[in-house]
């Protein structure tokens, strides 16, 4: 469970990153009822916000605002380039 979960936060962070770089307002909105439809997203949101990397707040009855920070965008890109280094290079060979 505990592997599922950081798969979850790392697939929120990316998409997020998406937004940043195509998105003019560089954020999602969310429905409210991702709460009870999708909760485990809900939870990695509320996680990542918590340790700083998204902006993730309820800006009216229906929907929330997220957004990546520059600390999210950091640990994105660190996340990612160590994954990439544990895949073999196949250039040259």
């Amino acid at each position: 469970m505990r592997t599922e979960r950081k798969i979850i936060r790392l697939n929120v962070l990316k998409d997020l990153m998406r937004a940043y770089r195509t998105d003019r307002q560089k954020r999602r909105t969310i429905p409210i009822n991702i709460e009870f439809e999708d909760p485990e997203t809900f939870f990695a949101l509320e996680y990542l916000a918590d340790k700083k990397y998204v902006y993730f707040k309820q800006t009216n009855p229906e929907y929330y605002i997220a957004k990546i920070t520059p600390l999210g965008k950091s640990f994105l890109e660190s996340e990612l380039e160590r994954k990439t280094d544990l895949i073999p290079n196949a250039v040259g060979k």
